[in-house]
């Protein structure tokens, strides 16, 4: 079995972190809030739509219906790429937020 090597937009797919494409394009004079909020939201149904995927494999992996265990790692690597990115934006998010909140008006 040969594995692809190459980008890693190419080896994963779109998957991950396409709900995260356009928040540095909210910068550019429009409503930064909304491009935030879009590519935020993009970002947890794409979490939504990893994580679904890698259980459906692993379910059919587990019931020998002719999924490989190569299929499933990939799948289980993408969702939890997928967490990763959603928990650190959420993180830095949060940060920020505090940061704000503690300067002095």
């Amino acid at each position: 079995m040969a594995l692809p090597v190459g980008p890693v937009s190419q080896v994963l797919g779109t998957g991950a972190l396409a709900g995260l494409a356009g928040v540095g394009a909210a910068a550019g004079g429009t409503s930064a809030g909304a491009g935030f909020g879009q590519a935020l939201a993009g970002a947890l149904g794409n979490l939504a739509q990893e994580t679904s995927q890698a259980n459906a494999l692993a379910s059919q992996f587990a019931t020998g219906a002719g999924v490989g265990l190569d299929q499933v790692m990939v799948a289980t690597a993408q969702a939890d790429l997928a967490v990763e990115s959603v928990s650190t934006v959420m993180s830095k998010a949060l940060s920020a937020y505090q940061t704000i909140m503690q300067m002095s008006v």
